[in-house]
């Protein structure tokens, strides 16, 4: 990867004039080019961003160039790759994940710090670095021995896909006790589930598979905390439930103990994504609880 990054991003650099040579710099002022681009059998496709706005769906391979930079700078200094997801089209970005970088110095005294994201790349945070058809920023940070920032730099990512059509669903879920009892939840009336209650979604959607695709569902739960703040659970994953020899499909979201509060109200939603990413399930599920006062 090091090599075919550092090939790729002199190409980058040639392609209509994206970055102009360094020039000169004083004796100890480290000059700093960050770039990032898509890449198909180790050449480069197009950069990112780009003002195409495509849909990407190949490996990202993004390098930090440093040049003047004072001997034994790269054994001192720490630099760090963060990606930021815009889900569901938010304005505030999600910290998707971060990956650390090891500066190596050239023949020339050019430091480089290079690295790869795949598609669908796990991160620690439970989810892709990036995924297809969402606005993502990329943020390069360089920090001092003493933790201090010396250089920042985010690149934002606009992706343009045609809008999908929304697939319906029904949605129904379930309070089951530690006895046994099963309880809908409904949005109709109040009940009170218990902290220790197994709650349980089965999303169920009105076309055939063939018709809706691939599709990934998640479940989260929203409400208030104990200082009366938003609060929501992480994405949980949903089973797979084939039925009628997989002409049909369900999906069944369980979420677990204390993704709840015993007395609080809260809003089950429930997500569904195609293949390229796009949301094509986006249902809410308010409820109330009746407790004493």
């Amino acid at each position: 990867m090091r090599q075919h990054v550092r090939i790729s991003i002199l190409v980058l650099v040639a392609i209509g004039g994206l970055a102009a040579a360094p020039r000169a710099a004083r004796a100890g002022n480290p000059k700093f080019e960050f770039l990032c681009g898509t890449f198909v059998d180790g050449e480069v496709k197009d950069v990112v961003p780009s003002p195409k706005k495509p849909k990407i769906t190949d490996p990202i391979g993004c390098a930090l160039r440093v040049t003047n930079a004072p001997p034994g700078w790269e054994n001192q200094w720490s630099v760090e790759l963060t990606f930021l997801r815009h889900i569901g089209g938010a304005k505030t970005p999600t910290d998707a994940g971060a990956k650390s970088g090891t500066f190596e110095r050239d023949a020339s005294g050019v430091l480089d710090a290079e690295w790869e994201v795949k598609p669908n790349e796990p991160t620690m945070n439970e989810g892709p670095y990036f995924a297809a058809c969402e606005d993502f920023d990329i943020n390069v940070h360089v920090f001092t021995a003493e933790g201090d920032s010396a250089y920042a730099k985010t690149l934002k990512v606009v992706q343009k896909c045609p809008k999908p059509r929304p697939v319906a669903a029904k949605i129904t879920c379930t309070a089951t006790a530690q006895d046994g009892a099963q309880v809908p939840i409904t949005s109709k009336r109040r009940g009170r589930y218990g902290a220790e209650a197994a709650v349980a979604c089965l999303v169920a959607p009105r076309a055939k598979r063939a018709k809706v695709g691939d599709l990934t569902v998640v479940g989260r739960i929203e409400r208030l905390d104990d200082n009366g703040q938003p609060t929501s659970t992480p994405p949980r994953e949903s089973e797979v439930i084939p039925i009628d020899e997989g002409t049909w499909v369900n999906f069944q979201v369980n979420f677990q103990e204390g993704d709840w509060g015993e007395c609080s109200d809260a809003t089950i939603v429930i997500e569904g994504r195609n293949d390229s990413g796009q949301l094509v399930i986006n249902q809410k599920l308010p409820f109330k609880q009746d407790c004493p006062d």
